[in-house]
C-alpha cells in the first residue's frame, strides 16, 4: 500500500467540512460533527496555526484519512481519523510512523509527542502500540461520552525522542520512513 500525505491548505476548507461530517467518528469526543462544529474548529485554528500541523493521508489520490499535530510549540500532540471503510488496513500505523518522525526531524525541542485515546478504543491502542508509543497514564472518567451523560476512562500513550531515536538507529521496521512519501 503505497500512502502519501499532503498539508491542510486553507483551500480544503470545504473538503474537511464535508469530509468530517459525511461519517461517525466513534471514538472522538464529537463523534458526528456537524457543520457548525467545523466551522467553529476552523475558526479557532484547529487544524492550522503557527503550533499546528494537519495532513490528508491520501490513498491513490483519495483523501482516506486525516492526522493532525498540535501544541509543537510545547509538548506536540496527535489525533488520527481514517475513514470507516479504511480502517483495520495499516493505515493508522503507516500514518503514525510518519508523523512520529516528521514532528521529531522538524520540531527540534520536542522531547515526546503524546496520543490522548478513549479506553475502549482497542484499534487505536494497538496502532500507538505497534509503532513504539507506550501508555503512561490511565484517567479514570476523563473522557465524555459522545452522549454527555457519562464519562469513560482514557489512556495517553507517549513516545519520547531518545526511545525514536533508539529505534531509528538499530533498523526498528516501524520508523522507516523511505517507504512513506509525502506531497
Amino acid at each position: 500500500m503505497q500512502l502519501s500525505y499532503r498539508c491542510y491548505a486553507t483551500d480544503d476548507k470545504e473538503l474537511l467540512v464535508e469530509w468530517l461530517t459525511s461519517q461517525e467518528w466513534p471514538f472522538h469526543v464529537r463523534s458526528n460533527p456537524i457543520e457548525a462544529d467545523v466551522q467553529r474548529w476552523l475558526r479557532t485554528g484547529t487544524f492550522d496555526g503557527e503550533d499546528v500541523q494537519t495532513f490528508w493521508i491520501e490513498l491513490n489520490g483519495e483523501p482516506v484519512g486525516l492526522m493532525r499535530a498540535a501544541d509543537l510549540l510545547n509538548e506536540p500532540t496527535l489525533d488520527l481519523r481514517v475513514k470507516a471503510d479504511h480502517r483495520e488496513k495499516g493505515i493508522g500505523k503507516l500514518a503514525l510512523t510518519w508523523l512520529t518522525a516528521r514532528i521529531f526531524e522538524q520540531c527540534g525541542e520536542a522531547e515526546r509527542i503524546s496520543a490522548q485515546v478513549r479506553a475502549d478504543n482497542a484499534a487505536m491502542c494497538s496502532v500507538l502500540h505497534s509503532v513504539g508509543y507506550v501508555k503512561i497514564v490511565h484517567s479514570v472518567n476523563s473522557w465524555p461520552a459522545s452522549t454527555r451523560d457519562r464519562l469513560l476512562d482514557s489512556f495517553v500513550y507517549e513516545m519520547l525522542r531518545d526511545d525514536w531515536l533508539f529505534a531509528n538507529e538499530n533498523g526498528h521496521s516501524s520508523f522507516r520512513t523511505s517507504l512513506l512519501s509525502v506531497a
